[in-house]
């Protein structure tokens, strides 16, 4: 007879314990992959981490797409056209000059022609097709007009779902990895930096995983219809995630400096904030959030640090997504459901510069959604037409909607409403609910 208990035939396993977070101990930024003492992990465990990895995926991945397709619309003001015509006028000045320079100085010289006013080129116009989603600053609206429109579907509303799930599951399974290595190798006393090693596994993992972060905005971003036949030797259309991965532009690879550099930016500002902005503001502010009855302070030092990061990383997001978005000059575009700039930003700076000086927080008339109005709503449209002029105006002469800032923080009140649930859920759990991580995943 065996002597176990049945208690002790219950009981769980040992890999299945999750310490309480410490002053001392690394931060990790990621749901690490469950951990068991067999050295065979068998293909149903995996296939139920995997599962769960689906579907808490699946739950915020509305939202991600909703973010996303914010974060790269392209909202012009209304004198962009003339902006992205001196681009194009650039090289034809610089051309005049050196003919300038060149030229015969007891020519006769010639009245110069007065310049026509600058207009977009035709090549250069924002895509009118029927893929393209009305354009609109409120995420709700968004995710309405992409579950409505004939060529998209409520289906639009998870693109990306499955390359996402592999994304998060390497990236669960790379970072605690990459860090135990950088540990052993470098690692020689308990007493190192807490900082150097988690921010360099996070950036290593954020290298090795770009070209499915590549693959998954250019996903989301694209039209869920083929480009028309007559057009489709001048746009890019993806049939799945294996078919981005192979046909991804030389230009987007992660080597190039366009997207190396907001790639390094991203994935090291993220887990530094992360790791220090909570310390540093509970030492500011003379706050003690580690004790085991300081949950609410502790949820207030975290949802504080989480909104102050979010003003540093959400504008390098925003310009990482565009570069990954855009194709080359002269090649192929990506055959998008939202409008993009015509033209190919140079880098960092030229995108952060462009957006800024082209792009407004309002939609101008020319911009507007068609709204399907019926006759028995016609008086009441006509009667309000006076008022909705005077709040374009207001909106018009606010500093915040003529200015492209605003544009850099696009999505930024989902995420602060997902740290406030954060927040709400951690106070609601109290300080045994550290114990149960499962909620914190979705």
């Amino acid at each position: 007879m065996d002597s176990k208990s049945l208690r002790q035939s219950y009981a769980h396993s040992p890999g299945w314990h999750v310490p309480q977070p410490a002053a001392t101990q690394p931060v990790t930024l990621t749901t690490p992959m469950p951990v068991t003492d067999d050295a065979n992990i068998t293909l149903t465990d995996l296939l139920k981490s995997f599962s769960m990895q689906y579907t808490s995926t699946a739950i915020a991945m509305p939202w991600e797409v909703a973010r996303t397709l914010l974060q790269v619309q392209y909202l012009p003001k209304d004198n962009a056209e003339d902006v992205i015509e001196e681009e194009s006028d650039d090289s034809s000045s610089e051309d005049d000059a050196d003919d300038s320079y060149f030229a015969d100085p007891d020519a006769t010289p010639t009245l110069p022609t007065p310049p026509s006013p600058p207009r977009l080129k035709e090549k250069d116009k924002l895509p009118q097709t029927s893929p393209i989603l009305p354009p609109t600053l409120s995420p709700l609206a968004l995710l309405r007009n992409l579950s409505i429109h004939p060529n998209e579907g409520y289906s639009s509303l998870f693109k990306a779902l499955l390359t996402s799930t592999i994304a998060d599951s390497f990236s669960a399974f790379l970072q605690p990895t990459i860090h135990n290595l950088l540990s052993a190798i470098f690692l020689q006393s308990p007493h190192s930096s807490d900082l150097v090693l988690p921010i360099t596994s996070h950036l290593l993992t954020g290298l090795i995983l770009s070209p499915l972060d590549v693959v998954r905005t250019r996903l989301i971003v694209q039209s869920a219809s083929p480009p028309p036949k007559h057009s489709s030797s001048e746009y890019e259309h993806y049939t799945g995630p294996l078919d981005a991965l192979t046909r991804i532009p030389p230009s987007h690879s992660f080597t190039r400096t366009h997207l190396l550099i907001p790639t390094l930016l991203e994935h090291s500002l993220r887990p530094l904030l992360a790791l220090t902005l909570p310390s540093l503001i509970a030492s500011t502010f003379h706050l003690h959030p580690y004790g085991p009855h300081n949950t609410i302070i502790w949820g207030l030092v975290e949802l504080a640090s989480s909104c102050v990061g979010l003003l540093v990383t959400l504008p390098i997001e925003t310009i990482r997504k565009r570069l990954q978005v855009q194709g080359d000059e002269g090649g192929k575009q990506l055959y998008t459901c939202v409008p993009t700039r015509p033209r190919p930003y140079v880098g960092v700076v030229d995108c952060l510069y462009r957006i800024i000086k082209e792009e407004q927080g309002y939609l101008s008339p020319p911009l507007l959604p068609p709204s399907k109005r019926s006759r028995s709503m016609s008086r009441s449209m006509s009667r309000t037409m006076s008022s909705s002029s005077h709040v374009q105006i207001e909106q018009r002469e606010s500093w915040l909607n003529t200015t492209g800032i605003p544009q850099l923080y696009r999505g930024l009140k989902m995420r602060l409403i997902a740290s406030v649930i954060v927040f709400v859920l951690g106070v609601v759990a109290g300080p045994e609910g550290e114990k149960d991580v499962g909620w914190a995943e979705l």
